[in-house]
């Protein structure tokens, strides 16, 4: 496996993405005029207990597959399902219990009912877990991206006609409760049915081994999870449902350029660093290139979501949602925070040091839970404001921590992102500017800020190729070997 290879799973991974993302936003900007708050609300309150499962479910699991360097693979591959299936039928029971009581929590017999239809979703997802786990160690993104792009997109569009068939918070979740078995029977279709063969031969010996390399995975990411959740769970109860339908909605809005970035590097990170693990030179060097391409993608983005964020909200959910602006300028900043940290946890995983990012998460939660609930009773602002620091503070140090592990000094990493923001901070400026002057929601206006938006692209580029040759000149090869239409950047 070669890391040109990887590269160009990395553009296949960016093309299914970005079309995700645009698909969804399209079909949320309908949704969003069709539905109430109270129903955004409703799914959120929802997906913290689906989240919080899933996490117990099967994280690491995925990472084991994919880094396990053992002789009996094919075994190990069983067993990882084996652990994947009986789990997740034990956490689907365990949720279907549980869901009364949460219903009960928030006052609400819709959420119940949704509960019920995304722990089919949870259910068929856990099971697809190791199967695509295998595509990727195998690079095979192919497979991967044509089930998902085909089956997703036809039940993220199957959400506009539901809503208008009257289905009501149901059009947000049913469709993708259809579409679930039949994605998960393609993946399995797609893998060495030998992997699905031993569900009922239990080998505690291989479930031991799996689970003392997965432990402190299940453990960083379950606090991980009570850090992502705890923030909409403290929102509803606190603030009510309204309130939580606004801050879900700033938070999908500042992270949907994330979710695509930090998706890629998650999937191509982990085979990449299991792959030069061995050399620290080889993985610093990786690292470093990683770092490079981030700064290059997202700082420009990041920046522009700040800028626009009042006519992102208004064209995509209306003036309902106008309150979640704040909220969403605020999480941005922590969005770039979060794409910068992206590499981290795979770092340790790949040098067998999952304890590390575990421990230190363990003793931040209960300070991050106390200090949001205390900032809650202040408003939603205050609130997203405390999330933001102590979410970055948090970011920053696991960043310095894993690249001081592969001897990476912040001056170091500082050096690679630089010039990125250099470059961009006098168009910023300038976008700060023309918004001062000329701040609307009328169609004429959204054409002039498209044109902007493309120019200070354009013009970021050229600053960047101006004012640093030698690091314009590496980051248009690093692009071009992902994928040659990136050719044209020879013409800036």
């Amino acid at each position: 496996m070669s890391l040109e290879k990887a590269s160009k799973a990395g553009f296949s991974l960016l093309f299914r993405k970005i079309w995700d993302s645009i698909l969804n936003l399209f079909v949320m900007a309908i949704l969003a005029r069709q539905l109430p708050l109270s129903d955004f609300g409703i799914l959120a309150a929802s997906m913290v207990v689906i989240n919080w499962i899933n996490t117990l479910t099967s994280a690491g699991l995925d990472d084991f597959v994919i880094l396990y360097k053992g002789k009996e693979k094919e075994k190990m591959w069983q067993a990882s399902f084996s652990i994947s299936f009986w789990v997740s039928l034990s956490m689907l029971c365990i949720l279907f219990l549980i869901a009364p009581f949460w219903s009960s929590f928030f006052s609400s017999k819709e959420v119940l009912n949704i509960l019920y239809l995304l722990g089919i979703i949870f259910f068929f997802n856990a099971l697809t877990v190791v199967p695509k786990a295998i595509l990727r160690k195998q690079l095979a993104y192919t497979k991967i991206i044509k089930i998902q792009i085909i089956i997703g997109s036809i039940a993220t569009i199957a959400k506009v006609f539901a809503v208008y068939m009257g289905w009501g918070v149901y059009s947000l979740v049913l469709p993708i409760t259809i579409a679930a078995p039949v994605q998960a029977f393609f993946f399995f279709k797609s893998v060495d049915r030998k992997v699905f063969s031993s569900i009922f031969s239990i080998d505690f010996k291989l479930w031991k081994e799996a689970y003392t390399f997965t432990s402190y995975i299940i453990g960083s990411r379950l606090i991980n999870r009570l850090m992502n959740e705890g923030d909409n769970l403290i929102v509803g109860k606190t603030l009510g449902l309204e309130s939580l339908g606004l801050y879900n909605i700033a938070y999908q809005s500042a992270n949907f350029i994330v979710a695509i970035i930090t998706g890629i590097v998650g999937d191509v990170s982990t085979p990449i660093f299991s792959k030069v693990s061995h050399d620290m030179n080889r993985l610093k060097e990786t690292v470093l290139r990683m770092l490079h391409l981030i700064g290059f993608i997202s700082i420009p983005i990041i920046a522009i979501i700040i800028v626009f964020s009042d006519q992102m909200i208004w064209l995509l959910y209306g003036k309902s949602f106008m309150a979640s602006v704040i909220p969403l300028k605020l999480l941005a900043i922590f969005a770039l925070f979060r794409m910068f940290n992206s590499p981290s946890s795979n770092i340790f995983n790949s040098l067998q040091m999952p304890k590390k990012p575990f421990y230190f998460q363990l003793i931040i939660l209960p300070f991050f839970l106390v200090c949001i609930y205390l900032a809650s009773f202040n408003g939603l602002i205050a609130f997203t404001a405390s999330v933001v620091l102590i979410r970055c503070i948090f970011s920053f140090i696991l960043i310095y921590q894993s690249l001081l592990i592969i001897n990476i000094k912040i001056y170091e990493a500082w050096q690679a992102i630089k010039p990125y923001i250099l470059s961009f901070t006098p168009i910023f400026i300038l976008l700060l500017l023309l918004k001062l002057y000329s701040n609307g929601f009328t169609w004429q206006l959204y054409i002039g800020y498209s044109v902007c938006v493309l120019f200070s692209v354009y013009m970021y580029l050229f600053i960047l190729k101006q004012t640093t040759p030698m690091i314009w000149q590496r980051t248009k090869d690093e692009l071009k070997r992902i994928h040659p239409s990136l050719k044209l950047l020879d013409n800036i």
